[in-house]
């Protein structure tokens, strides 16, 4: 092990151990203001989702815990776009004090018709002969039934009624980020 892996091991064990206490004003801010830097791109400036998952959630499922929400900022998700932050261990500290305020906003409202919606993915979108929700689908394409977890009601808007739009063209190839990892 080289030194510095080592020290960021320590950087991150320490982190893990003291990140249980109270977050100052100044760690939120600071936190907000790193993460509008590094992470909004992806995941939106209140979490709410486009490329990369919502975080404004009340639970994460990769990072159920501090310890593990540290670990991903730090470290990246292999296999995913989602990279390790260049940071110090004090701003990953405050980058997830952030996170963790995000998923204690209500989630936004989304105006739409639900069921119209369902008659869209069913009939004339046929979204269904590809894509399932739960059990009701095909499975030629990824299950859709926690998308909204994972990409934010904006991406998904814009990928289906924005052709021109790189999320969609990315999903009619099956190059789009969500059905590539997922297929």
């Amino acid at each position: 092990m080289t030194m510095r892996m080592m020290r960021s091991a320590i950087s991150l064990l320490l982190l893990h151990v003291f990140f249980a206490g109270a977050w100052s004003a100044d760690d939120l801010v600071e936190g907000e203001r790193l993460y509008q830097i590094h992470c909004a791109g992806c995941h939106g400036p209140k979490g709410e989702g486009g490329r990369g998952t919502v975080l404004a959630a009340t639970n994460l499922a990769r990072a159920s815990t501090e310890g593990a929400l540290i670990n991903i900022i730090a470290r990246g998700i292999p296999g995913t776009e989602m990279l390790g932050a260049r940071l110090e261990a004090q701003q990953v500290r405050q980058v997830a004090a952030w996170v963790r305020k995000l998923g204690q906003q209500p989630p936004p409202q989304i105006a739409g018709d639900a069921r119209r919606g369902e008659q869209l993915y069913f009939g004339k979108g046929d979204c269904a002969s590809c894509h399932a929700i739960s059990t009701q689908g095909g499975v030629s394409g990824p299950d859709l039934t926690e998308i909204g977890l994972r990409r934010g009601s904006e991406y998904l808007r814009k990928a289906l009624l924005e052709p021109e739009a790189k999320a969609a063209r990315d999903h009619r190839r099956g190059q789009c980020d969500f059905c590539f990892r997922a297929g």
